[in-house]
């Protein structure tokens, strides 16, 4: 461990304080862990996030679609402008996924869900 000195006014050298010599190099451990936990801030691979119907724009929806949102009440964040199988969309209503399992069409709009992972079971 480093040892910080001082020097006063009078040229004479003074141990480090308590403050330099624990706080501060645990201050940038601690900061050093946060940044290379990589945390997930915003929840999408916790088991928070469900596929429900978009009532605001239903009408974006191709035949035989439905238009969806996939929205995390806890955080209160959402994704619109989907869609997927009506029947998919029914069987898994209200079934928590984690948003880090959604996989898209690249192109379209709105954007097609081609794939989920229902918590504790995978859905093609």
């Amino acid at each position: 461990m480093t040892t910080y000195l001082k020097r006063n006014k009078g040229s004479q050298v003074l141990k480090a304080t308590h403050r330099q010599k624990v706080y501060l190099p645990m201050a940038r451990l601690i900061l050093l862990l946060l940044l290379g936990s990589g945390c997930d801030l915003y929840h999408h691979q916790k088991c928070e996030w469900f596929l429900e119907p978009d009532f605001e724009n239903p009408d974006i929806a191709s035949k035989g679609y439905v238009a969806i949102c996939v929205r995390n009440h806890k955080l209160n964040k959402q994704k619109c402008f989907l869609e997927m199988k009506l029947q998919d969309a029914e069987r898994d209503y209200q079934k928590p996924i984690t948003y880090s399992s959604l996989k898209f069409d690249v192109k379209g709009f709105p954007r097609k869900i081609r794939s989920y992972e229902i918590c504790g079971a995978k859905k093609e």
